[in-house]
């Protein structure tokens, strides 16, 4: 008797132990999908609440296969919720490639609801895990999520894309494969169609019926519009059951970005001035549109980096773009560089890039003036008057000095730099700082960028000179002093002597009466020379008539006559 009863616990040992080993093969040969699935369920049931009430029993779950062929079968799954006060029930069903389907289940009485899933042709294959919710009449999850089924998705047609994207100009090939798996005989033909919505689809390209193989091109006639999501129509009909089935296989149709040709990229001139207009032409196309959509701009960015103002660029007919601009006269000269871009009506974007050179604006003499004179000609300048240069000048960008430079026969500078402050700068240079003679006038002219102007050659001729005339009497002036002095010397000795005389011969002369006497008459110049002969003899003539007098006192006194 206690034979029999070690025999029986060993039996039982051994199932139990048996079991144990099945359901951990089991797990071990399908753990990664089953942890899978696990974890998918507990992302998608997080929302939850964990005062659930018990789990559904999986009495209570039925489902009429295992495996089924997408398409042309269906999997029906019915739940029995009698155990809980259910107002509705919902499948959800935890795809192969993560995605999640949510199903309301049918009531069909007695507790139950049912559901019918018939995979469509975009279903996932593989296994698929399944899980039911029950809910009240206040939207709360009646049971919690520990009871789940699952099935598997096969497929007999499949389709092999060499690509899945294309471009105007390509070739799409496909393989298409179909297998009368099951209790099936299959037909069917290929279109190419631009919608899955059968009311609205437009069929492109009609192919062979039964083909397994087929080629066709991607040309802009049959597929007119780009960025696009194109299909591979196939149409299956079981000739058996009659059963009609449609599979889409997307592929798309990109836009091709349309293309600047880089060498066809030409500024003129090549190199600019700032200000002055420049041309630039080039070629730009396109696959899918015309030309004449392309919108093509050229961007600046200069020499520090900052960008100008975009420029549109204007078709010109034959796939040539050209348009004028300029660079401002205040942005800096040095390299360029230059990106010009192209853009599609279907936003496709291309580009191309270069440089440009942009050099500064000699600053320009127009004319001068120098003592408000315009100096076209030589002029002369009197020693001791100054020097006054007034300028007509101008630069692009700005003219910061102006400078005169003098040079004489000796080959001696004068140089005078002074800040330009618009057309009231002046140059004063003093003649008394300068030695006489002719000064050659250089005027040079500097921007801000140190650019230079120089008139060297004043209008084309020589330099022009200016003569400075020297004070002609300023040599001579010392015996010129020297002589003027002798002269007033010997008029002063000439004045002192007639003072003399005059004043000796007053007194010896005594008349009785006064007579008139006419004005005595002027000398003559040639009298003159005589002056003092003549004054001697009337001194001894004088003479001769005193010592008569006493002799003669009756005879009245004679008027002596003087010469001046």
């Amino acid at each position: 008797m206690e034979k029999n009863k070690t025999r029986s616990v060993s039996l039982i040992l051994l199932i139990v132990v048996s079991i144990f080993f099945s359901v951990y093969i089991i797990n071990f040969k399908d753990g990664s999908q089953d942890r899978s699935f696990t974890i998918n369920e507990q992302e998608n049931f997080h929302n939850i609440p964990k005062t659930a009430g018990a789990a559904l029993p999986y009495s209570a779950l039925f489902q009429n296969a295992t495996t089924i062929y997408r398409l042309f079968e269906s999997i029906n799954f019915t739940i029995n919720t009698s155990n809980f006060n259910a107002n509705y029930t919902i499948m959800q069903i935890s795809f192969s490639n993560g995605s999640l389907g949510n199903y309301n289940m049918i009531s069909v009485g007695d507790n139950k609801s049912f559901y019918e899933y018939k995979p469509e042709y975009n279903a996932p294959l593989g296994f698929q895990n399944v899980s039911f919710q029950v809910y009240d009449e206040n939207n709360s999850v009646l049971n919690t999520q520990t009871t789940a089924t699952n099935f598997t998705i096969v497929s007999n047609y499949m389709v092999n894309l060499d690509n899945t994207d294309y471009y105007i100009g390509d070739l799409l090939s496909a393989e298409l494969s179909i297998n009368d798996f099951g209790p099936y005989q299959f037909r069917w033909n290929i279109t190419i169609v631009n919608s899955t919505n059968e009311l609205y689809q437009k069929n492109l390209v009609n192919l062979t019926k039964n083909v397994v193989q087929f080629t066709f091109p991607i040309e802009s006639e049959t597929f007119s519009q780009v960025n696009k999501i194109y299909y591979i129509k196939l149409n299956i009909s079981d000739k058996i059951s009659g059963k009609i089935a449609i599979v889409y296989f997307p592929f798309n149709v990109l836009n091709t970005n349309p293309t600047i040709i880089s060498e066809s990229i030409k500024f003129s001139p090549a190199i600019i001035l700032r200000t002055e207009d420049c041309e630039i032409i080039l070629n730009a196309t396109d696959i899918e549109n015309n030309s004449t959509d392309l919108e093509v701009t050229l961007f600046l960015n200069d020499s520090f980096g900052a960008f100008l103002n975009p420029i549109l660029l204007v078709y010109q007919g034959n796939n040539t773009f050209s348009q004028t601009f300029s660079i401002p006269a205040g942005a800096p000269k040095g390299i360029y560089q230059v990106e010009i871009s192209v853009r599609d009506q279907n936003d496709g974007f291309g580009s191309a890039t270069t440089t440009l050179t942009v050099e500064n604006n000699l600053p320009e003499i127009h004319s001068y003036e120098v003592n408000g004179i315009s100096m076209d000609q030589p002029i002369s300048i009197l020693y001791g008057k100054d020097i006054e240069f007034s300028f007509n000048v101008s630069d692009v960008e700005e003219v910061v000095y102006i400078k005169v430079a003098l040079i004489n026969q000796d080959n001696e500078w004068y140089n005078l730099t002074t800040t330009f402050t618009g057309v009231n700068t002046k140059i004063t240079i003093r003649t008394i700082e300068l030695i006489s003679g002719v000064w050659y006038v250089y005027i040079y002219v500097i921007d801000s960028d140190g650019a230079v102007t120089s008139l060297i050659d004043d209008y084309a001729l020589a330099p022009l000179g200016i003569t400075i005339i020297p004070d002609s009497l300023s040599g001579y002036l010392t015996w010129i002093t020297f002589f003027i002095g002798i002269v007033l010397g010997i008029l002063t000795g000439v004045g002192l002597v007639y003072k003399k005389f005059k004043s000796k011969y007053g007194k010896i002369q005594t008349p009785s009466e006064k007579k008139k006497t006419s004005p005595p008459k002027k000398l003559s110049i040639e009298k003159k020379v005589d002056l003092t002969k003549e004054i001697s003899e009337e001194t001894e003539h004088e003479e001769t008539k005193i010592e008569t007098k006493d002799a003669k006192k009756e005879v009245p006194k004679r008027k002596i006559k003087r010469k001046l």
